[in-house]
């Protein structure tokens, strides 16, 4: 069942993609692609190479961002879009089809029924539309190979973080060793499909660069939620934060939040100084303002 790519079918899918959902940055094909986006990498080098290969200008394709930013207005917007044509919202259909929007309107709203009330929609007949599906072998195989289609890794650590209700569902259904029967069932090899990649310091530093070549971000929010495998790879290796710097490029700059572990790496011995110096500082203050009181 594997698809044979060639340069040229990576092209065509390419400019298809665009046509149809008018996005092939990095950070989207990855997520909704996957499969397109190491064939490409494979074939040209990179995901850039391959978009300037399909005639495409890759300034203007890196700026249109990957990541989705949920404000209250874009959960509500998108929750009507969804309304609109899938005809269903609730809460089943959701976490299966669309989690991302599901955890980021639980997160701004308290609850995923809040969100639907203020999008204007009846939550009490939101829940009615449509039971929630009955999970058969024949079922479980169909939406195992819907996600091939669309390029998703099929690796049980990456379904397990990407849709943890449906991987509980086929081990429900499967019994013990689920999730690989379930592939087995939907013509998978289990065994290939779960090795990931396996990285060693020099493929890891090469696959950094070139995320951060592609303008994809690489703080640690974003990989562990995009990249798992490589987020996984590095956590023998001294974590995320210490890979980067390690392939050369300053981490930092794409930090969103400042660790205490990075913090500490990138003091010099003048900052040492500088905060040895104002301690001690602060220590002469405390004891002076505390005689002054006993006087």
């Amino acid at each position: 069942m594997a698809q044979s790519w060639t340069k040229q079918k990576v092209l065509d899918e390419i400019q298809a993609l665009h046509k149809n959902e008018g996005r092939i940055n990095t950070a989207y094909v990855q997520t909704k692609h996957w499969r397109l986006y190491q064939a490409g990498g494979r074939h040209f080098g990179s995901w850039k190479k391959a978009i300037i290969a399909a005639g495409f200008k890759w300034s203007k394709i890196k700026r249109k961002g990957g990541l989705t930013i949920w404000t209250r207005e874009v959960i509500i917007a998108k929750i009507i879009e969804v309304h609109s044509t899938e005809c269903r919202v609730n809460s089943n259909f959701m976490q299966l089809h669309y989690g991302s929007l599901y955890q980021a309107a639980r997160k701004q709203f308290g609850s995923y029924k809040a969100a639907v009330e203020a999008s204007g929609l009846d939550y009490h007949n939101v829940r009615k539309q449509g039971p929630t599906p009955y999970w058969s072998k024949s079922r479980i195989a169909a939406e195992i190979r819907r996600r091939y289609r669309n390029g998703e890794q099929l690796n049980s650590e990456i379904i397990k973080k990407a849709a943890p209700g449906f991987y509980k569902k086929t081990r429900w259904r499967f019994g013990k060793d689920g999730w690989a029967k379930a592939l087995r069932y939907a013509g998978f090899d289990p065994f290939k499909i779960q090795q990931l990649v396996k990285w060693t310091p020099k493929t890891l530093t090469a696959e950094i660069r070139k995320l951060e070549a592609e303008g994809f971000p690489l703080d640690f929010t974003n990989i562990r939620t995009h990249r798992y495998d490589l987020f996984m790879a590095t956590l023998k290796r001294g974590g995320w934060a210490r890979a980067v710097e390690a392939a050369g490029i300053d981490y930092l700059k794409h930090c969103k939040v400042w660790s205490t572990r990075v913090w500490l790496r990138k003091l010099t011995q003048a900052d040492v100084v500088k905060l040895k110096r104002r301690a001690d500082e602060l220590i002469d203050l405390h004891f002076k303002q505390k005689r002054r009181r006993k006087r």
